[in-house]
């Protein structure tokens, strides 16, 4: 079973190239469940409540490893490295989470931690500019209430735990791949040649 990450900003267009791979390039993607999720978004983003409760409904969503693919690759929207490293410590940074809640989160990814540790990474890098343009093309239900300061931390999360990553797991299981001024035919492209490397 191989799974594969694929990391990045809100807005940096992950959905969009695992679109593709999957239509186009026929490869098994597992997608964020978004509309599932809507209801915990607009608490967030619409009420401006703490966000607890969506960060234990994206454990039991994300971070258990359900990989139904048998021994072929699968390529998994958002690893659970990122999510606790990047959205639930800007989280506590905002005082969006307690430090009792912090640190049951903390907890519950120490128990899916282990399942992980022989995914490939793919992070996909965009300056939060750009992210913030797509965001707002996009349209999607409560996201016109993410602004361009919350999109410049996140950014400086992800680009500080990439390297961060290279340092705990094999370099060769860590990529980047440059989204700017690359269509979403181009991106998926580098990312399949970067599986089809991968299965040889």
């Amino acid at each position: 079973m191989g799974i594969i990450t694929v990391d990045g900003n809100i807005g940096c267009g992950k959905t969009g190239v695992l679109n593709h791979l999957h239509k186009i390039l026929k490869v098994p993607v597992d997608l964020e469940p978004v509309d599932n999720w809507q209801s915990y978004l607009n608490d967030m983003y619409i009420n401006g409540n703490k966000i607890f409760n969506f960060q234990v409904r994206i454990w039991l969503d994300r971070c258990w490893i359900q990989n139904n693919n048998g021994n072929n690759n699968i390529i998994v929207e958002r690893s659970p490295f990122f999510i606790k490293n990047t959205f639930i410590e800007l989280a506590k940074k905002r005082n969006l989470l307690s430090s009792t809640e912090y640190n049951t989160l903390l907890d519950l990814h120490k128990q899916t931690d282990p399942m992980w540790k022989n995914n490939i990474y793919i992070y996909l890098r965009s300056n939060p500019e750009s992210c913030l343009t797509r965001i707002q093309k996009r349209n999607r239900p409560s996201e016109d209430k993410i602004d361009l300061s919350y999109l410049k931390e996140l950014h400086e999360l992800h680009e500080k735990n990439i390297i961060e990553l290279e340092k705990i797991v094999l370099q060769k299981n860590v990529h980047i791949i440059n989204v700017e001024n690359k269509t979403i035919s181009i991106i998926a492209n580098e990312l399949f040649a970067l599986i089809t490397d991968k299965e040889k």
